[in-house]
C-alpha cells in the first residue's frame, strides 16, 4: 500500500490508522494531566506541599515521620495518588510510541532518543508508584510513625535506591522537553507550543513539586502538547478524504 502523502508541515501518518493516532495523541496530553493530578494528591496526603517548593535541606527522619503520620491520616488520598501514578505509566505507552512515529521521518536520531527516554519515563512511573507511593502508604498503615520514618529514610539513602531513582528522574525531567523539541522539528507543534513545554519543565525542576509549580507545569505542558491532537485529527481527515477520492477515481 502506498504511503499517504500529506503536506511537509504535517506529520506522516499511514492511511487507515487515524482514530488510533488521535486516541494516542490524547494519551500524550492525558499523561501530563495524570502526572500533575497524582503529584497534587500526594502533597495533600503527606502534607509536603508548599507554595514555593518542597526542597528542604533539613529533611531527615523527623520529616519522614511527619510525612508518614500525615499519610496515615489520609490513606484514601494517598491511595488515589498511587493508582494515578501507576495508571500514568500505561497511558504513557501509546504516547511514547506515537511520539516516535510522528517524528522518526523528520528527525530520526532525536525520535529514537526521545522514545528511549520515554521508556525510562514509563519505567520510572511504575517504580515510583511503588517506592514513593505504595511503600510509604504500607509503612504508614502497618508501623508506628517513628519507626516507619526511620526505615523509609534508610531505604531512600541506601545506594541501591539510586538504581531505580536515577532512571525515574531522567524520564520525568527529560521526556516532555525532548518530545516537544522533536514534535516541533517534525512540524507537529508550533514554536510557542514547544517553548511552553520547555518553560513548564524548567519551572518544575527549579521550584520542585509544590502547589504553585506543579499546576504551572501542568498548564504549560498541556497547552504545548494539545496541538498534537489537532495535527493528528487533521491528518486523519486528510487521509479519509484521500481515500474517498481514490475510491471515486477507481469507480
Amino acid at each position: 500500500m502506498k504511503r499517504q502523502m500529506i503536506s511537509p508541515a504535517a506529520p506522516t501518518i499511514q492511511l487507515g490508522s487515524g482514530r488510533m493516532v488521535v486516541a494516542a495523541a490524547w494519551m500524550i496530553v492525558c499523561t501530563a494531566v495524570l502526572l500533575v493530578a497524582a503529584d497534587l494528591l500526594r502533597m495533600m496526603a503527606d502534607s509536603s506541599g508548599a507554595i514555593t517548593g518542597t526542597i528542604d535541606s533539613n529533611a531527615g527522619a523527623a520529616s519522614m515521620e511527619a510525612s508518614l503520620a500525615s499519610i496515615a491520616n489520609n490513606p484514601g488520598v494517598h491511595g488515589a495518588a498511587t493508582v494515578l501514578t501507576f495508571l500514568t505509566a500505561f497511558v504513557a505507552v501509546p504516547a511514547v510510541l506515537l511520539g516516535w512515529r510522528l517524528c522518526v521521518n523528520a528527525t530520526p536520531v532525536l525520535a529514537w532518543i526521545t522514545a528511549t527516554v520515554g521508556l525510562l519515563f514509563v519505567f520510572g512511573r511504575v517504580i515510583h508508584s511503588v517506592t514513593a507511593f505504595a511503600l510509604p502508604l504500607i509503612l504508614a498503615q502497618t508501623m508506628p510513625a517513628d519507626q516507619a520514618g526511620q526505615l523509609y529514610q534508610e531505604i531512600n539513602l541506601h545506594w541501591s535506591s539510586a538504581l531505580v531513582i536515577i532512571p525515574t528522574i531522567v524520564g520525568i525531567a527529560l521526556w516532555f522537553p525532548l518530545l516537544a523539541v522533536a514534535l516541533y522539528r517534525a512540524h507537529v507543534i508550533p514554536l510557542l507550543a514547544m517553548i511552553s513545554v520547555l518553560v513548564g519543565t524548567v519551572v518544575l525542576l527549579v521550584l520542585g513539586s509544590s502547589y504553585l509549580a506543579t499546576p504551572i507545569f501542568g498548564v504549560l505542558t498541556v497547552a504545548g502538547l494539545l496541538p498534537v491532537v489537532s495535527s493528528a485529527g487533521n491528518a486523519h481527515k486528510d487521509a479519509g478524504a484521500a481515500a474517498v477520492l481514490a475510491a471515486a477515481a477507481a469507480n
